[in-house]
């Protein structure tokens, strides 16, 4: 997950030694005005690689490879605690609940009003 910054680099409100380390900070890291003629930005870059991944993942890897590495990466997995299951699942059921009865009660109440008001029949079979 990418950190976003907010600020506005033309922000009068910087002092000067807050624009002057962001400045050089942003020229060490190959971003901003000091970044170099024909030195592609970081986001090329992601992409450059994110193909090159699709195309090495797809270049002919054999059904073993794929098991072999899937199980690296499922090992890499940080898996979530039975306290944190449990409690997601409750606040899931917890919720199917209260969505449903609000649901029956908002369909009720309309039945009656568009019923009293003599657009539907009131009458069941």
């Amino acid at each position: 997950m990418a950190i976003v910054r907010t600020t506005n680099p033309n922000d009068d409100s910087m002092d000067d030694a807050s624009r002057r380390k962001r400045e050089s900070s942003e020229a060490a890291a190959g971003k901003g005005p000091a970044r170099a003629a024909g030195k592609p930005s970081a986001r090329i870059e992601r992409a450059r690689t994110a193909a090159n991944r699709s195309a090495v993942a797809t270049s002919g890897s054999s059904p073993a490879e794929f098991l072999r590495d899937t199980r690296t990466e499922l090992k890499r997995v940080v898996w979530p605690t039975k306290e944190v299951v449990t409690s997601g699942t409750i606040v899931t059921i917890g919720m199917l609940v209260f969505f449903a009865i609000y649901i029956f009660a908002l369909n009720t109440l309309s039945e009656s009003l568009l019923g009293a008001l003599g657009f539907i029949s009131q009458a069941k079979p």
